[in-house]
């Protein structure tokens, strides 16, 4: 969307604001990496912690969406072409195989259809076919290319996991969570205080890490700690996922912000002014959905996915 922002008015350094604050809630709507990882090293089903994320993705995107329109409103910002309902509902059919996809995803994990490695692979031949006969926007060529970029990244990823995994062992090794417990003592031994504590480790370590090396080595450490706190793990789980993500976009460490950058067509120094009110209002929405549980664990409970 970035040359279609820049032709309408919109300021670059804004977008890559936008592009950013946006990108944090992200991290809960399926199918997300971070979701499928604390699956993973966790006992947490993958299918109650896809819909967990739902609400406080909403909730997040709300807010932000509420400060752009009043921003908007104060600074006249342009407001477009508006297309005609045929255009809009030509546009929105031609969307539908795309949008099956996450569709696909999520009741398939949830309704204990297959594995979320078994949806997961025939979401992505139902998208190269899409993409080779229905859309024609890719070539056979450029499907091997795809396959070769996304060994790539594979490659990165499980790299990572594996880092990541050690570099828990060893922190397990040492004791630290039972050193976390007498930090914790220390500051009165409360939930708030170990929830406090537990956002500002991971928005830290979201941006010094990146996003699943943070998670992989909080999660085995944190969440029995929590446990014990009362707190549900499903919940716990969206709060880890949204401190990381913030971590992961914030200046000057998170490389999620210097991606957002690039993409969006500006630069560090112009982007980071834009980004800050963004960030505060996130942070607000943040601190919501900590410690109001509702968020997280209404939806999982209405389908009975968790007690």
């Amino acid at each position: 969307m970035r040359d279609m922002l820049k032709d309408q008015g919109y300021d670059p350094a804004e977008s890559s604001a936008v592009l950013a604050g946006s990108a944090i809630m992200g991290e809960t709507i399926p199918p997300s990496l971070p979701l499928l990882v604390i699956g993973s090293i966790s006992t947490v089903s993958v299918g109650a912690l896809f819909v967990a994320g739902i609400i406080p993705a909403v909730l997040l995107a709300s807010c932000l969406m509420l400060y752009i329109l009043a921003k908007a409103r104060v600074k006249s910002w342009p407001q477009g072409e508006k297309a005609s309902w045929s255009e809009r509902l030509r546009l929105s059919i031609l969307a539908l195989p795309v949008l099956f996809v996450p569709l696909m995803l999520v009741v398939g994990i949830v309704g204990g259809f297959a594995t979320p490695t078994e949806v997961s692979s025939f979401a992505v031949i139902y998208a190269i076919v899409a993409a080779l006969f229905f859309y024609k926007s890719v070539t056979v060529r450029g499907v091997v290319r795809i396959f070769a970029r996304a060994a790539v990244i594979a490659g990165m990823i499980l790299f990572t996991i594996s880092a990541g995994a050690a570099f828990s062992w060893a922190m397990t090794v040492a004791s630290l969570p039972d050193l976390i417990v007498v930090f914790l003592d220390m500051l009165g031994g409360s939930v708030i205080v170990f929830l406090i504590v537990s956002l500002v480790a991971l928005i830290i370590l979201g941006g010094l890490l990146e996003g699943l090396p943070a998670l992989l080595v909080t999660v085995p450490l944190l969440m029995p700690i929590a446990v014990e706190y009362g707190l549900h793990p499903i919940h716990y789980s969206i709060v880890l996922i949204f401190a990381m993500g913030m971590g992961c976009f914030l200046p000057p460490f998170g490389i999620g912000f210097y991606v957002s950058c690039a993409i969006g067509g500006s630069t560090t120094e112009k982007v980071t002014p834009k980004l800050a009110p963004y960030i505060l209002v996130l942070m607000v929405g943040l601190v919501v959905v900590t410690f109001i549980p509702w968020f997280s664990l209404s939806l999982p409970q209405a389908l009975h996915l968790i007690k």
